[in-house]
């Protein structure tokens, strides 16, 4: 009878754990990544909380100090969204919204320009909803324009709204905009 050499390890054992180290590698690196590219969503999204807040503040302003009279479209570009916000004080707020920034002139004439950092702004539509409340006769106008950060979960009909831009806007139903419930090129 021959007699085993019992003191290595096989060539199949090696392969064993040669494919038992690389899985857990796979699996380990796969993770790192995951981690890597949640790191980086999240830092997208803080980057542009700042200019996001300053946006809506500076529109906000002119919506909470004058009476609303008029939303208008005139985009006549598909890259780029003009919507003019008018006001029964005669005054009016402009916004320019282009992929990588956007410019705001507001009722006191001050202009000012925002970039859009490590993001997408789509500017070919913008939703607009609105809640009509008969019993108090107040109505609720909500525009929000989407932001894409730069990940995989973050698209076009796949938007994640935490990066938005959205504007709100509370009248009486006589100044009610009827009618109105999207904004851009590709309405």
């Amino acid at each position: 009878m021959i007699k085993l050499n019992n003191k290595g390890t096989t060539l199949v054992e090696l392969i064993i754990s040669i494919v038992l180290i690389s899985v857990v590698i796979v699996f380990m690196f796969q993770l790192l990544i995951d981690l890597n590219n949640e790191e980086l969503n999240n830092d997208f999204a803080i980057n542009n909380q700042i200019i996001r807040a300053e946006i809506i503040k500076f529109i906000n302003e002119d919506l909470a100090n004058y009476t609303l009279s008029n939303i208008k479209d005139n985009s006549s570009n598909s890259n780029i969204l003009n919507i003019e916000i008018t006001y029964k004080e005669n005054k009016k707020t402009l916004i320019e919204a282009h992929q990588d920034y956007i410019v705001i002139t507001n009722a006191a004439n001050k202009k000012q320009r925002w970039d859009i950092k490590d993001a997408t702004l789509y500017p070919n539509k913008v939703f607009v909803y609105t809640t009509i409340n008969n019993t108090s006769k107040i109505y609720s106008l909500n525009f929000n324009m989407e932001i894409h950060t730069v990940n995989d979960n973050n698209t076009t009909g796949n938007n994640n709204i935490i990066d938005d831009i959205s504007i709100s806007y509370i009248g009486s139903t006589t100044d009610y905009l009827p009618n109105l419930t999207c904004l851009g090129h590709d309405c």
